[in-house]
């Protein structure tokens, strides 16, 4: 058998991928959402998140689009 060979990838984006203070002000709503952000697993998830997203705060930013695709 060979030894498994240990490294390390980078992915070096050129897109923001963030929620913006203006656009959810509250800190902990912030935060309650990126976690739930990062949970995504499906597509059918992603979109549920865009559409509470809108629901609650309006039209997402697309940094904030940009943050569920990456996420998924």
């Amino acid at each position: 058998e060979l030894p498994r060979e240990d490294f390390e990838t980078t992915l070096d984006l050129s897109v923001s991928a963030y929620i913006p203070p203006d656009y959810i002000p509250e800190e902990s709503q912030k935060l309650d959402m990126y976690k739930r952000i990062a949970g995504v697993e499906s597509a059918e998830e992603a979109d549920d998140i865009l559409d509470e997203l809108v629901d609650r705060f309006g039209e997402p930013p697309r940094s904030v689009q940009n943050l569920v695709k990456i996420a998924l």
